[in-house]
């Protein structure tokens, strides 16, 4: 849900006072923003652009923890957050999935419908991230 709140108008927005920044969008984000992309990517793909590219600044389109994370990894270069916070990824602790693997549980039921979906979305991120 956190990706289909950004918009295009914020993405023009940006681009009209910044027009050299390159603009890295998540594939889950709406079509029309990423229409507006220099690159569509998984996030280890945005990762990976920043830190190779020759580029110096970057809008960077996804859930907050990233630009935090890439304003950390690669220090020399500016990042512009157009982000959304996900709050559901923030309950996700490092002891929560420990003790979900241990554990083995707790089991979910996904409806048929909804798993398809969720499917062709993973493998396109998979692609998307090399």
């Amino acid at each position: 849900y956190v990706h289909h709140q950004i918009t295009p108008e914020q993405i023009a927005a940006v681009r009209a006072g910044l027009p050299h920044v390159r603009v890295l969008v998540h594939p889950e984000c709406r079509a029309d923003v990423l229409a507006l992309a220099d690159a569509v990517l998984s996030t280890s793909g945005m990762v990976r652009y920043a830190k190779e590219s020759p580029e110096r600044e970057f809008l960077i389109v996804t859930e907050c923890g990233l630009s935090d994370r890439l304003l950390i990894e690669v220090p020399e270069k500016k990042f512009y957050k157009s982000c959304k916070l996900c709050h559901y990824m923030k309950m996700i602790t490092l002891e929560g999935t420990r003790d979900a693997l241990v554990a083995l549980g707790p089991e979910i039921a996904i409806p048929e419908n909804v798993r398809e979906r969720a499917a062709v979305a993973l493998e396109r991120m998979l692609e998307l991230g090399g």
